[in-house]
């Protein structure tokens, strides 16, 4: 998000556009719902909703933009993608629990577990559990985000309802 402030206030200046007018179109500007989005703080932990990243690549941005993320949900349909090297890349973060969950997370959690790590790795089935475990295990004061670097499809109709079922069960409230 900091990169494409940034460029859109180079671009502005480029073309000799209003400044004023820029940021206040910056400001105005609302985010796209389940990408990279702060939920809310709920006993002293720190939700974020980034249910659209569907790829490994997505998931690790989130970690390395957001910072202080403790514990990290991953997991959904397999679709074939590749996720060489990503179990590793994982471990190279500051994330100190892996909340996984079926298909996809599953692999990645018997990658995790081969390699030599004190990192804390949950295999569950169901979000809820993955909800319940990460008010459990998460550092106050830290986050903990659902990037699942998969599809939703076979557990939920998409991305945005996986994304709402997250942020109704940290909220406490019931599933639609």
């Amino acid at each position: 998000n900091i990169n494409n402030i940034m460029f859109a206030f180079a671009v502005s200046k480029l073309l000799n556009l209003d400044i004023k007018k820029t940021a206040e179109s910056v400001n105005k500007f609302k985010p796209l719902k389940h990408r990279l989005e702060c939920i809310g703080t709920y006993q002293d932990i720190i939700f974020y909703d980034d249910a659209i990243a569907t790829i490994p690549e997505a998931c690790l941005n989130a970690i390395k933009s957001i910072g202080n993320i403790d514990t990290l949900i991953i997991g959904g349909m397999d679709r074939g993608i590749s996720y060489d090297g990503f179990a590793l890349e994982l471990l190279k973060t500051n994330v100190n629990n892996f909340i996984c969950l079926p298909d996809t997370g599953i692999k990645i959690s018997k990658e995790l577990e081969e390699m030599d790590t004190d990192k804390k790795i949950y295999k569950v089935e169901e979000l809820d559990e993955a909800v319940e475990i990460a008010f459990n295990v998460t550092r106050k004061g830290m986050g903990c985000l659902l990037s699942p670097a998969a599809a939703s499809y076979g557990f939920f109709k998409n991305f945005e309802e996986r994304g709402r079922a997250f942020c109704d069960l940290v909220k406490g409230e019931k599933e639609n």
